[in-house]
């Protein structure tokens, strides 16, 4: 927006969050879930492209089921990304669904000798939530609240058991309206390298 809106925005996202959280933790208790958390930029923000911080959890819903293609699975949870404070920041939340993908287990499911397969995992994934951004300019300092929805995918590898990396091309599609330029910031994309442990 064009004017300095109450931090009342703010508090909205927050209780957001933690309508989100709680939506995903009625997922199946007994399963094992993943914690990720990445560094990357953000690009084609109001600001240009900005230094970010992620965040999710994945909760398994669904497990593995094989198929000609591979082995899939399905899991839901929480997604956070963070700009840190400085000209332009945001905080953005979504719960998301991921499905998980063993692409090379078709191909390789008869070398015994081969752990590759069985340690790379293409993950795409979508999710819905909301988003406060805020820019500070000359003119003075702008901020809105839009809904958000991250598209990506991701390519995990998994050193061990419990614990893998990924790195994540995600679009974020919002609709923000700041800056003293006027017009809609309909979307940006961000690139993450995250650390991911499986509790």
């Amino acid at each position: 927006m064009n004017s300095y809106r109450p931090m009342c925005e703010l508090r909205v996202l927050i209780i957001t969050i933690f309508l989100l959280l709680s939506l995903v933790a009625t997922a199946q208790a007994r399963s094992d879930y993943d914690v990720g958390t990445g560094i990357g930029f953000v690009s084609g923000s109001p600001d240009g492209t900005n230094f970010a911080h992620s965040f999710q959890m994945d909760w398994l819903i669904v497990n593995g089921r094989n198929s000609i293609l591979g082995r899939f699975w399905t899991s839901v949870g929480p997604y956070v990304q963070f700009v840190p404070p400085g000209p332009y920041m945001h905080v953005a939340g979504a719960v998301v669904a991921r499905l998980h993908w063993h692409f090379l287990d078709h191909f390789l499911e008869d070398c015994d000798d081969c752990k590759l397969h069985h340690a790379l995992t293409l993950s795409p994934f979508i999710g819905m939530g909301g988003m406060h951004a805020q820019l500070n300019q000359a003119g003075g300092i702008t901020q809105d609240f839009s809904y958000y929805s991250p598209v990506g995918l991701s390519l995990d590898y998994d050193f061990l058991r419990r614990f893998g990396v990924s790195v994540n091309f995600v679009h974020n599609f919002h609709d923000l309206n700041v800056g003293n330029g006027g017009g809609h910031d309909r979307g940006s994309e961000a690139f993450f390298f995250t650390i991911r442990f499986t509790l």
